[in-house]
């Protein structure tokens, strides 16, 4: 006799097999936007990544000529 399985599992289980090929394509494309917005936000990542950079450079740019004019007086 098989072990019995609890009627939730069966209810939500794909039955046939164009079933369950329409929940693979299911998963499959919400993958694909998964991976999607993971490449958005590491775009994203990226660009503030570069944003403080030159941020950075402005403010050591902006703090030599600071101190060079500091010098002057």
């Amino acid at each position: 006799m098989p072990p019995s399985t609890p009627s939730s599992a069966t209810s939500t289980a794909p039955s046939t097999p164009s079933s369950w090929a329409s929940a693979a394509q299911s998963a499959s494309d919400a993958l694909s936007s998964i991976l999607l917005d993971i490449e958005a936000v590491s775009r994203l990542v990226g660009n503030i990544s570069e944003a403080v950079g030159h941020q950075a450079e402005a403010s050591a740019q902006i703090t030599a000529e600071l101190n060079a004019l500091l010098e002057l007086h």
